[in-house]
């Protein structure tokens, strides 16, 4: 294989591990409190609270530190999202909203980044596509998803499916009698284009058939 799939291009650098903590940490600290975490599709953080905060929130994901101004997703936004959230954590088990936290600063061990060096492009046109995507991957291409895990990542055998896809990269769950597990695929190099999305997973499976 030309690349490591497991790690993003230019891995040492602080905006990429930045953004390794963002889409693969599962869990965060938000204004003191421990609570699961996933990530929209432009990687802002994902949660889901009982009540959202009026004012800005201190997060702490690994060793990203951000300051994050939180909001409630509309429905149409929920329903386009949550699934991100469920196929990491299951669902809620209270009444609340899902909220994203919407960086407004970040550091990474004491060092300033420019925010929107760590988010991606694509919310509008991939959130459209991305739920459509995943499940007809998930539905007809079961093999095909199986690879990008075992094959281009070294995971073990198991029952594995495509959970989100984004601008970076893919990230997949397995969940069977072997317990559950999570992989991230990263794009090298990341997408420029939503439209892009299909050749890349096109291009991933024959990678995997080849290796």
């Amino acid at each position: 294989m030309d690349h490591d799939f497991s790690e993003p291009p230019d891995a040492t650098s602080a905006v990429q591990q930045a953004k390794a903590f963002l889409r693969k940490t599962r869990h965060c600290t938000v204004g003191g409190s421990d609570l699961p975490l996933a990530s929209m599709v432009t990687g802002a953080p994902l949660v889901y609270l009982e009540t959202v905060p009026e004012d800005d929130v201190d997060v702490v994901i690994g060793d990203l530190a951000m300051m994050c101004a939180p909001r409630a997703l509309s429905a149409d936004e929920a329903a386009q999202t949550s699934k991100r959230y469920i196929m990491r954590h299951g669902g809620p088990s209270a009444d609340g909203k899902y909220v994203a936290l919407m960086p407004k600063s970040a550091s990474l061990s004491g060092q300033v980044l420019e925010v929107e060096d760590l988010l991606t492009a694509g919310e509008g046109p991939l959130m459209a596509y991305e739920r459509r995507a995943v499940d007809h991957m998930n539905d007809d291409h079961v093999d095909a998803v199986k690879s990008y895990a075992q094959t281009l990542l070294g995971a073990e055998a198991g029952e594995w499916r495509l959970a989100s896809l984004d601008m970076d990269g893919l990230d997949l769950v397995r969940c069977d009698a072997s317990g559950i597990a999570h992989r991230r695929l990263w794009f090298h190099p990341p997408l420029a284009d939503p439209e892009a999305i299909k050749s890349k997973l096109v291009e991933l499976a024959a990678a995997g058939r080849a290796s």
